[in-house]
């Protein structure tokens, strides 16, 4: 996978009406190509779990948005959280834009909590890498 353009950074701030963190802005432009290869046994980052396509980034926050679905307990995606991934069985990984809860989110739609997973995406792949390893699927 490439990297982001900043045309297509800027698409997905224009599209979503929102500013992304400069952390997520950087990763985004320019990330070590070697954490799209690391297998977490369902298939490499960047798939599901923290997506770094724009096809995929666009996909996903425009299903979140979706006014027919509920998220955080029966309310809809809140217009600043930038979904950045899934764990394949309806929980997100997200982003506060406004960084009112800063670094990366994750949502479990079973018991609607959020959990702050990691301070940036280097740490969330660290954090999935010690998920992966806990489940012995590397």
């Amino acid at each position: 996978m490439a990297r982001l353009s900043t045309s297509q950074v800027e698409q997905l701030q224009s599209r979503f009406r929102l500013q992304l963190p400069r952390f997520y802005r950087e990763f985004l432009l320019d990330h070590d190509e070697s954490v799209e290869t690391y297998d977490f046994g369902s298939g490499p980052v960047g798939e599901n779990e923290l997506m770094m396509e724009l096809a995929s980034l666009i996909k996903i926050n425009e299903e979140v948005r979706n006014p027919e679905l509920w998220f955080f307990g029966e309310h809809p995606w809140p217009a600043p959280y930038f979904a950045i991934g899934h764990d394949g069985y309806g929980c997100h990984y997200f982003i506060d834009t406004l960084g009112e809860r800063p670094g990366i989110l994750f949502q479990d739609s079973y018991s609607w909590e959020i959990e702050r997973v990691a301070d940036d995406c280097i740490g969330l792949i660290d954090y999935l890498r010690g998920k992966a390893e806990d489940l012995g699927t590397t």
